[in-house]
């Protein structure tokens, strides 16, 4: 009857083997979630990387959005400071203009009157029609000199 105790050895054996297949299987999905685990670390430090470069363009061209926004301000303020001026110039002009017309609409008025005054003296006065004929060729005169 020995022989069953032969068999509790052969079994002890492959019961060792099992559990060093086991451990060794257990120990080889360790690694494998070990090297997953860097890989995807390795993965995230490239992500890292890549947002810190977008995030760095990104702020670039932020500014470089803004430095234009700026330019554009200042180019729109320039016209908008050109509108006023020539607008003031132009109101200036036109007061200046009227000024000029006011002056020379008061002129011929003058001149009117006068001529008035001339003709009511030759109709009044007909002695006097020399007189009267020089000072009307005066005022014809100096219409022509200011025309």
């Amino acid at each position: 009857m020995k022989k069953p105790g032969a068999k509790k050895t052969e079994s002890k054996k492959e019961e060792g083997s099992k559990v060093t297949s086991q451990v060794l299987g257990k120990v080889l999905d360790i690694g494998k979630e070990l090297a997953s685990t860097g890989n995807n670390l390795i993965d995230w430090g490239k992500e890292k990387e890549r947002t810190k470069q977008v995030v760095a363009e990104a702020s670039g061209k932020v500014a470089e959005a803004k430095e234009t926004t700026r330019q554009v301000e200042l180019d729109a303020n320039v016209r908008i400071t050109d509108i006023h001026r020539n607008h003031h110039k132009d109101v200036m002009d036109h007061e200046h203009a009227m000024a000029r017309l006011h002056g020379e609409r008061e002129d011929a008025r003058a001149r009117n009157r006068e001529r008035e005054r001339l003709l009511d003296k030759l109709l009044d006065e007909p002695q006097n029609q020399e007189q009267v004929a020089e000072q009307y060729r005066a005022l014809i005169a100096e219409d022509k000199s200011k025309s």
